[in-house]
């Protein structure tokens, strides 16, 4: 892409490829969401003039690559996108991905996204790209399960950080976001990669367990950053939300893909619980609360009447 070039791997859906009205249209579309912040706004604004006038090439490198290399995966998670791909998805084909390397060297770090990265030909890309690219660094965003630290152990040096996408603070919470996850099996494998960065000379790279932060789980926010504390790794938190649906009605405050939305009343505590684990926990643990807050305040006004 940075040649102007789309491989054949982008999905024949993505409106900026197939059409500059379609394009310009897509960019409309997120330019009247509300809880844009001015930086993102203006970003939004010149890719429309961008692709409104024809041009598809970048005048920069980008310092993050995102590799989408396979949606493949072990769970099935309640608000995941990729459910709604058939099964194959449309990660990088198999043909393509060789050609991905001549970024690599001009992209500061490599986000590894699926799909589980850990898992079967995704993980085989990413040591290839381990060993042919030595140099460079890698971000995982996993689930856990495969969190194996003899298999990463040779590559610590050149993963940046680890993301686990446990999503609640108790078994329960947990297997009810992360269907066909395991609790017990995920805690056990972070515990044990925690204990080989101690170990481990060198380099080693930050690793976070993550909450999307959801109907079935928001009540838990001060209790993972309890549990995040407890691990000795960092928190993060985003809200949630389904791509596309309106501002909310007065029957709810926040609309979501899951099966249900955070009433007026759940919004409120939302933002108390929010702003007591903000004052109860370092920023370590409370990575990304600060924006959940400002989303909400940004599109109602629950926030300041709470």
């Amino acid at each position: 892409m940075l040649e102007g070039k789309y491989p054949s791997s982008c999905p024949e859906s993505c409106p900026v490829r197939n059409s500059v009205d379609e394009g310009v249209e897509w960019f409309d579309e997120r330019l009247e969401t509300e809880t844009l912040t001015d930086a993102e706004r203006s970003n939004l604004r010149q890719l429309r003039s961008a692709v409104s006038h024809g041009k598809s090439s970048l005048d920069a490198t980008p310092h993050v690559l995102a590799l989408y290399d396979s949606f493949e995966c072990n769970v099935d998670c309640i608000m995941c996108w990729e459910q709604y791909y058939e099964e194959g998805g449309v990660g990088l084909e198999t043909d393509d991905y060789p050609d991905y390397g001549t970024f690599f060297d001009r992209a500061g770090v490599i986000d590894y996204q699926g799909g589980e990265p850990l898992l079967g030909e995704t993980w085989a890309d990413l040591v290839d790209t381990f060993e042919n690219h030595p140099g460079k660094q890698a971000r995982l965003i996993t689930n856990g399960l495969l969190l194996d630290p003899d298999v990463l152990r040779p590559y610590l040096s050149q993963i940046k950080s680890i993301s686990v996408s446990l999503n609640g603070a108790t078994k329960e919470t947990h297997e009810t976001v992360n269907r066909d996850s395991d609790w017990q099996t995920v805690l056990n494998n972070i515990e044990a990669f925690v204990d080989t960065l101690d170990q481990a000379a060198g380099p080693t790279p930050n690793i976070y367990i993550g909450m999307v932060i959801l109907p079935e789980n928001y009540y838990e926010i001060p209790m993972f950053a309890a549990l995040a504390e407890d691990l000795d790794v960092g928190a993060t938190f985003t809200l949630g939300r389904g791509d596309g649906f309106e501002k909310a009605d007065d029957q709810s405050v926040i609309r979501y893909t899951t099966p249900r939305d955070l009433s007026i009343e759940e919004c409120e505590q939302l933002v108390n619980l929010c702003e007591t684990t903000l004052a109860d926990y370092p920023d370590r643990y409370t990575n990304g609360l600060e924006s959940v807050l400002t989303g909400i305040e940004k599109t109602h006004d629950v926030a300041a009447t709470a």
